[in-house]
């Protein structure tokens, strides 16, 4: 629990400096709505390195747009 804990600050830090960064991030990080949303709003074409299902939420695609109007 404390290394899931541990692995979800170091993305969380990451993604907020560097959206891309997401695409080093494990499987199940990706899948993170938070961490999701703070990679695209950083970075908007770090879309492409979300968890399939994240890149087809609302949300995460508007911020994503928003960001960079050429992330998707």
């Amino acid at each position: 629990q404390v290394e899931v804990k541990k692995k979800f600050i170091i993305v969380t830090t990451a993604v907020k400096q560097n959206g891309d960064s997401l695409k080093y991030a494990d499987s199940e990080l990706r899948k993170n709505l938070d961490i999701v949303k703070e990679a695209v709003s950083q970075n908007g074409e770090s879309l492409k390195h979300a968890n399939s299902e994240l890149m087809k939420n609302f949300d995460i695609v508007k911020t994503a747009v928003k960001q960079n109007g050429n992330s998707l």
